[in-house]
Parts: structure tokens; sequence; C-alpha cells
């Protein structure tokens, strides 16, 4: 316990001592007198409180909008993610585009503000990254400015997210950077289970407010939960907790692509307009769009039989490549039939109920299958054309609808 050496007075001072036996005594030295310091509007866990806003005021005096970093994708300051398979070349891709933003490079035609970058490198060896950077670098046909891509090899020192708090601000100071990349993420986690929200939260929170002190936005990559990753939402795709998908104002998904050596990238973003999914052929060493493929025609999972299984002999085992569009095409007609039949129809193709389900549901969402609404308490029906209109005779209607047949299956 600490004592105030001003506080203590002749016999005080044998009496506190005495009082205080049980617990050893560090008497401070005297402090010389000071004002008092202006209060900060802070609190022990580091949180600097701002004032209250009146939202009518923003009416008339806006907040200034930040710049974009990347046109249209994220602002300055942005907390960017991007997911995609293991081994599917994230850092690769992380690399890219830190380059492109060191050296005012568009990114897919995009163009970007140019600024210093620094990379967190916690997964590669120093040769790898640097090799990586100057085969990038030249397939692009640029020349890193000086000073402009900072890197710190951080391989094999088992860094922790906290560490990284009290460090890098010392290191980097504040506005040096306009974007730092962390990669990987999993290298951060420390004993954090990355299924548990609470925990996944408490490092994401950790980084955006690295983040905000150095003042620099961030890119961090995060890998594919196993399974089919089509028949998932894009953000639902990476692994863990939902709170790593979410929580990016930015999310960058690369899903693998029934082409060999292509991805999807869709885009999603919380304060730009919405971006419509792309095809990226891997030319080694980088990414380049190929506006020929349809993003939406992912590849089908691969089961241990094939990947098993030598090349010729693996397309038997092979997942057929359902997409929505695929399975619109295969189980519903311009005739309307129930939701049931259609279910079974593909059940009985050998596919299971809930991806019958999941693909239903994408199709309808995309417009590929229409609701027909039939009237009363009846079931709806489903078509490959809209509805005819509500004035056309009953007999009509009724040539578009098929009679109810027995099915093989019932689904769940």
């Amino acid at each position: 316990m600490k004592v105030d050496s001003n506080d203590i007075q002749g016999n005080y001072k044998e009496k506190l001592l005495k009082k205080y036996d049980a617990a050893p005594v560090t008497l401070a030295p005297a402090i010389p007198e000071q004002p008092p310091p202006e209060p900060e509007p802070a609190d022990p866990g580091g949180v600097h409180w701002p004032a209250l806003e009146d939202a009518a005021d923003g009416q008339h005096t806006p907040a200034d909008k930040p710049d974009d970093l990347i046109e249209g994708i994220a602002f300055e300051g942005s907390k960017i993610s991007l997911s995609a398979p293991s081994k599917g070349r994230k850092t690769y891709f992380q690399i890219f585009i830190a380059i492109c933003i060191a050296a005012g490079i568009p990114i897919f035609g995009r163009k970007v503000k140019q600024g210093r970058v620094l990379y967190l490198n916690l997964e590669l060896c120093r040769y790898s990254f640097q090799r990586r950077v100057k085969e990038i670098c030249r397939s692009l046909g640029v020349t890193l400015p000086p000073d402009s891509f900072h890197v710190w090899h951080l391989r094999g020192q088992c860094v922790s997210i906290e560490q990284l708090e009290i460090q890098l601000p010392s290191v980097c100071g504040h506005g040096r950077y306009v974007l730092s990349v962390f990669d990987p993420l999993y290298k951060l986690l420390g004993n954090r289970d990355e299924n548990s929200a609470g925990q996944m939260a408490d490092l994401l929170n950790r980084m955006e407010r690295l983040s905000q002190r150095i003042g620099a936005a961030y890119l961090v990559a995060h890998h594919f939960a196993k399974g089919n990753a089509a028949l998932k939402s894009a953000i639902d795709r990476s692994s863990g907790s939902g709170v790593v998908a979410r929580d990016g104002d930015s999310i960058i998904t690369l899903t693998p692509h029934k082409e060999d050596n292509c991805f999807a990238m869709e885009i999603t973003c919380r304060d730009h307009a919405p971006i419509k999914p792309q095809v990226l052929r891997w030319e080694c060493p980088v990414y380049r769009v190929d506006d020929a493929l349809d993003p939406a025609v992912l590849a089908p999972a691969r089961t241990r039989a094939t990947a098993e299984k030598p090349k010729d002999e693996a397309k038997s085992f092979e997942e057929p490549a359902w997409t929505r569009q695929t399975f619109a095409a295969a189980f519903v007609t311009k005739d309307a039939q129930l939701k049931a039949v259609i279910i079974a129809d593909a059940t009985d193709r050998g596919m299971s109920a809930n991806k019958a389900e999941a693909l239903f549901e994408q199709a309808e969402a995309k417009g590929l299958i229409f609701r027909w609404k039939i009237g009363g308490n009846k079931a709806h029906l489903f078509a490959n054309i809209a509805q005819p209109e509500l004035n056309l005779e009953k007999d009509t209607l009724k040539s578009h609808i098929l009679p109810m047949k027995k099915t093989s299956k019932t689904p769940k």
C-alpha cells in the first residue's frame, strides 16, 4: 500500500506503520503542488467517451464524408475483411492490395488513395514474403516508391493482440499509414475460441481500437468453414463465430468457381452501393478479372472419395454442380406446382432435402422461381413464369396448374 509522505508527520508516522503492519508500506516521494489536470472523458477500461450530439444538428452541419481508400469499396479508416478457403492465396491477394495502395495503382479498375502501408506478417518466412512482393510488382509493372510499404516480420514471435496494443502505437505513431494488414487473423487468437462470439468480439474490438490509435484502415484475412461454401450466403462462409463475418465495413469473399483456378469475388459493403460479383482468374502471382465467366456458377463440394481418387476416376464420385440456375431449370416449369412436389423431384434425383430447400429459396430470391397465390387458404404454387393477371379466364389459369401427383419421397 502507498502512503503519501506529505501526510506523515511526527508520531503519526509510527501509528500508521503499526496500523498497516500486515502489509509492506512504500513511502511515495513528496510531489510538488501542481494545478489540477483537465478532466479527461475516460474510464479505467480505456474508453474515451465523446460528447452527446443532437441528430437534428447533423441536418444542417453534416459530418465530412471520408475519402475512399478504395473507390466504391472502403473509406479511409474502414475495417476490411477477406475470407477465402484454406490455401486460397489470401496472402497473395493481401500483398497485391497493399502494393496497389502503396504505389497508387487501381485495384481491379477501382481508384485508390495512395499512402503508406504497414504489413504485419505473422505467417511467412522473410524470404517467401520478399519473393512474393517482387513477383507481384514485376507482374503489375510497378516499382514500389521508397518508404511506402513497411513490413513487420513477426513469424515465430507468438504475438498476441494484447502485446500489439502496447507495441504498435509506439512503433508506428499516429497517421503515418493509411492501411495496416494483419495476416492472418488466426495467429492473433491466443487462447480464444474462434467459435465463441464473445471472445471473437473482444479480439475484433481490440483490433478496431488499435487501428484507430494508429489512424489507419485495416485489412484482415480469415479462412472458410468446412463444407460446401456455395450453399451459404457470402458473409456466412467464414469459419467460427458469425461475429467475424459481420464486423467488417467491407467484406471481400473469394469462393472457388467451377472453372479451374477461378474464384467468384463478392464484396459486401456497409457504406457503399451494392457491387456486382465478378470472377477472378488466378494468373500467378496475381488475380485478374475474367468477365466472360458467370460468378454464380460455383464449384461443387469435394467429397473424401473425390479427393482420394485419381482425377479421371473421381468424376463419377463428384456431387452434381447444382446452382440456383440449374435447380430452377431442372425442376421448375411454366406449369405451377406445389413446393413439396418440386422438392420431392429434386430428392428423387439424389439431392438432399436440405440442399433442395436452400437452392429453392435462393432461386426464388433471385427471380428464377415465381410464387402463385391461388386464393383462400390454398397452398401457394410455383412456376418459372409470373402468375397470369387475375382478370384472365379461370380455365386459362387452370391450364397452367399441374395436377397433384404421387411422389416417391416426401420432404420433411
